[in-house]
């Protein structure tokens, strides 16, 4: 019988940063100050600081299925969230982290799945994919979008995935598959970010990002929008633009309490 926590518990699937301003650190922070557990696998171990990158190491794909598996084994599971994970198969790898992943959720198409797909670190655009892969980076992807309910790229990231497509028709076509979170488009004087699904864009939000150039952005935007997910009472699919609302109030509300630092700080 698998443990039901008497909070909603999600499970983090990402890489370690050692200052925690991104990666699983960040989204243990954000999903425990919503109210959630957060169970983790660590998919990589990087060395960087808030503006610097230097290194990372991905981990074998056995030592990541076995963090996943003996979570989703023993605990019932309300949301996932994944960030960055290899897209390629590393070293004597049979198969990729990203197929991995996917094989193992497989078993569990219930449970709601955000993914926010970190293809390069802010600090020193250091990049997370080989540049052999660079020409065919969707095709790595797209199969397994239909499994999850939310794709969260920047617009960086989107222009990775559809180089030849400007960003809003990159987001339009990725739509095609499962819900997108379209972040920082300007509309006139404004920058908004809208919910895309089959090419369709509804406006959720002013864009937050435009305003907060800092550390793990992304890791905290994504972690708000499960954290508020997984506490509402209708469908994910129903709740979702209303949590994407909220986890942009939220970080909004997040404040600096070093004044020349790039860490989010929650108060």
């Amino acid at each position: 019988m698998k443990k039901r926590l008497p909070k909603p518990a999600v499970l983090l699937i990402g890489g370690h940063d050692p200052t925690n301003g991104a990666g699983i650190g960040a989204d243990l922070k954000v999903v425990h100050s919503l109210g959630c557990y957060g169970f983790t696998a660590i998919s990589t171990l990087t060395i960087q600081t808030e503006d610097r990158f230097l290194s990372h190491e991905w981990l074998a794909i056995g030592s990541l299925r076995d963090q996943i598996k003996v979570i989703l084994d023993n605990y019932v599971i309300d949301g996932v969230k994944i960030g960055v994970i290899n897209l390629v198969k590393n070293g004597g790898d049979s198969e990729s982290q990203l197929d991995s992943v996917f094989d193992l959720l497989g078993d569990y198409p219930d449970i709601p799945i955000i993914w926010d797909p970190v293809l390069r670190a802010t600090a020193d655009n250091f990049s997370f994919i080989g540049h052999d892969s660079d020409n065919n980076l969707f095709s790595l992807l797209a199969s397994k979008l239909s499994k999850i309910l939310l794709f969260t790229p920047n617009q960086n990231e989107i222009r990775l995935l559809k180089p030849n497509k400007t960003s809003e028709e990159g987001y339009a076509e990725v739509s095609a598959s499962t819900f997108v979170l379209c972040k920082g488009l300007r509309k006139g004087d404004e920058i908004l970010d809208y919910l895309v699904h089959n090419g369709t864009f509804k406006e959720i939000a002013r864009n937050v990002f435009s305003s907060i150039d800092k550390h793990g952005t992304g890791c905290f935007l994504g972690a708000a929008i499960l954290g508020y997910l997984v506490h509402a009472n209708d469908e994910p699919k129903i709740a979702l633009a209303s949590a994407i609302k909220k986890a942009s109030e939220y970080l909004a509300r997040i404040r600096l309490n070093v004044v020349d630092s790039k860490l989010l700080i929650d108060e």
